[in-house]
């Protein structure tokens, strides 16, 4: 199953126009880390309620510049946004999925993506762009889930687990509160750099070579 998702995922989210790119050093660019909490995992179900990203500009997070915003809108809240911390009230003074998109175009020019668990959180980010009649194509997209399937593969093994959490574990890493936006999206940073620095012993890994792994 993961290896028909993330064929999909290299054939949908990788701009052919960095394929002339793929030699230089990863360091050479900037990441924009972004993570959704929907009100549903499914597409025509849920309801993105909040959206955060961070900046890495290697080998540092840009905690300075971390975003996070409440979607406004007639949502009617469930106990699954409970979990992601998000009262009704929020979303009372929260922004337009209008503004939140054109933001988020804004800021992923000529930066990376970087997502865990990319195909779901790019299917509500399209369906959204399209929602606001935003035109988004990111220059490239990469997916930490993707990494630890695709290094547990290569040694023949099947991961314990492919979740946020447990993959950050495996790297002993520091623990975020789970099913919170701007949480989650500080995780996927520390685990980003973290894969990156365990699977590559030289200082000089080209895009890729991540591109291999994401």
């Amino acid at each position: 199953m993961f290896d028909f998702i993330f064929k999909q995922l290299n054939r949908l989210y990788k701009n052919e126009a960095i394929s002339g790119e793929l030699r230089n050093d990863w360091r050479a660019y900037q990441y924009l880390v972004v993570d959704l909490e929907m009100t549903a995992l499914e597409i025509d179900k849920g309801k993105v309620i909040s959206v955060a990203w961070m900046i890495i500009e290697p080998p540092f997070i840009q905690l300075s510049k971390a975003e996070h915003f409440h979607i406004k809108g007639d949502i009617e809240l469930n106990q699954t946004s409970t979990i992601h911390g998000v009262v009704q009230a929020d979303l009372a003074d929260g922004e337009s999925l209008l503004v939140i998109m054109e933001k988020l175009k804004a800021i992923a020019e000529d930066r990376i993506l970087v997502f865990h668990h990319a195909n779901l959180d790019m299917a509500f980010i399209e369906q959204s762009m399209a929602q606001a009649n935003v035109n988004f194509q990111p220059k490239l997209v990469l997916d930490t889930m993707q990494f630890e399937y695709a290094r547990y593969s290569r040694l023949g093994q099947i991961p314990t687990g492919l979740d946020l959490a447990t993959s950050c574990k495996r790297y002993n890493l520091a623990e975020h509160t789970e099913h919170n936006a701007l949480n989650d999206v500080m995780a996927t940073a520390e685990l980003f750099l973290a894969q990156i620095a365990s699977a590559f012993a030289s200082d000089k890994v080209s895009l890729a070579k991540l591109k291999g792994f994401f």
